[in-house]
């Protein structure tokens, strides 16, 4: 009854994931490739979480390929940057920011990472490790390039999206994380079938900050849909 066999996936550029070879590769790419392996080594649908990057990832997964998607757990992701002209101040930004984690060691740049506003909140110090042993593991050129690939900036607008989405959707951030609350606010308006989940005294990384609470929050709503199938 409580039995979940668990699929992790490194993001390219991330852990010990290789980088796409194709130069052309963009978002969507990557999302119509984790699909293929949902499709071909789970053969049926998955429960898919995802934390930033990642959630963002699952959201287009459920947009292109619902037929692979039971239900998506989103953590601190949006929908996107519905502006194309914001989406493209964007963009010159995760472009710069990428030229520069070239230029630098992995933990320089992760000391400037972590006292970005995002990260200001709710983050105590077992999260301010984890963030270093999780993330020096990667190399500097590989996360830049995912960067360019993967930014928000690079990223479509999944906003229009939203409503016709046939299953069911968990969003999870920090109390403290102020401005995902928001956008997790605005995105249930627009979900025919969501829960917002607010983790109190979590930041960005909720998922850290609070990880039992997060687990069991997860657990719960998969538990519920486990037995749902979707609609065509």
């Amino acid at each position: 009854e409580g039995y979940f066999r668990i699929t992790s996936l490194d993001l390219p550029g991330h852990g010990n994931s290789t980088l796409p070879t194709a130069l052309n590769t963009c978002f969507l790419q990557i999302a119509d490739d984790i699909a293929e392996i949902v499709r071909t080594r789970m053969q049926s649908s998955a429960h898919c979480v995802g934390y930033s990057m990642g959630g963002r990832l699952v959201l287009a997964m459920a947009c292109r390929h619902s037929e692979l998607v039971k239900t998506s757990c989103l953590i601190s992701a949006s929908p996107g940057i519905a502006n194309s002209d914001s989406r493209r101040l964007r963009l010159a930004y995760d472009s710069d920011l990428a030229s520069y984690m070239v230029g630098v060691p992995m933990a320089a740049f992760l000391d400037y990472w972590r006292r970005l506003p995002l990260f200001a909140n709710g983050q105590s110090a077992t999260s301010r490790n984890g963030l270093d042993q999780m993330d020096l593991r990667s190399r500097p050129l590989n996360v830049a390039r995912s960067l360019s690939i993967l930014g928000t900036g690079a990223q479509p607008s999944f906003w229009e999206c939203l409503p016709v989405l046939n299953s069911p959707v968990q969003l999870i951030c920090g109390s403290k994380d102020t401005r995902y609350v928001q956008l997790a606010l605005e995105m249930q308006c627009r979900l025919p079938i969501c829960r917002v989940e607010l983790i109190p005294g979590a930041g960005h990384r909720a998922q850290v900050d609070r990880p039992r609470e997060v687990s069991r929050k997860i657990i719960e709503f998969i538990t519920q849909h486990r037995s749902e199938r979707i609609q065509e």
